[in-house]
């Protein structure tokens, strides 16, 4: 089995596992994010948005899985009219532990990454375009402060690796490294 099917069938079958856990939840979550992404090989940082949907299990135990996309545009050639885009969609599906059985969290879990790079470079036949996908790890810790009944705000950090090589170019040096993105997350919980 090549090493790419292999990721594969581990991630759904992480994604099953999570799914068959008994109907009797605490309660579920669905929310819209916005906030900061800054990639670790790109000089340029970007906004990401997304949404999430989780699933808390118990006082203490919960899962989530959220979609976040990113656009990002950089002048690393400095080159007049030279520019590079990145463009990135990013699903996560995490395991979260509340250590007090309140709102402060940690978690971690696989993922699945697209992206989608263009370099273009003054000139006839310059520019560049490639598409990706990346297994990725990811880890961080959120906190969800509740407004009344059913509203809440959850401000979140995550940092996440990216597998392999695929880029590479100038500053660009590949996507093994690790990315961190700032959010907050508008949403509800039922």
């Amino acid at each position: 089995m090549t090493k790419r099917r292999m990721q594969q069938t581990v991630l759904a079958g992480v994604l099953a596992l999570g799914l068959a856990v008994p109907a009797s939840a605490d309660e579920w979550t669905v929310e819209g994010f916005f906030g900061y992404y800054d990639p670790d090989s790109i000089d340029e940082n970007g906004e990401v948005i997304g949404a999430r949907v989780g699933y808390r299990v118990s006082d203490h135990f919960g899962m989530q899985l959220s979609g976040g996309w990113l656009d990002v545009e950089d002048d690393f050639f400095d080159i007049e009219e030279s520019r590079l885009r990145v463009d990135f969609f990013v699903v996560d599906y995490s395991f979260q532990w509340y250590p007090t059985g309140r709102s402060f969290y940690l978690f971690a879990g696989p993922g699945l990454a697209r992206i989608d790079l263009e370099v273009t470079v003054p000139g006839h036949n310059n520019n560049v375009k490639e598409h990706v996908s990346s297994f990725t790890i990811h880890g961080g810790l959120g906190y969800r402060w509740d407004i009344g009944k059913s509203f809440f705000v959850r401000p979140e950090f995550v940092a996440r690796w990216f597998e392999g090589d695929d880029f590479k170019a100038d500053r660009l040096d590949s996507y093994s490294g690790l990315d961190t993105q700032y959010s907050v997350g508008l949403g509800w919980h039922f």
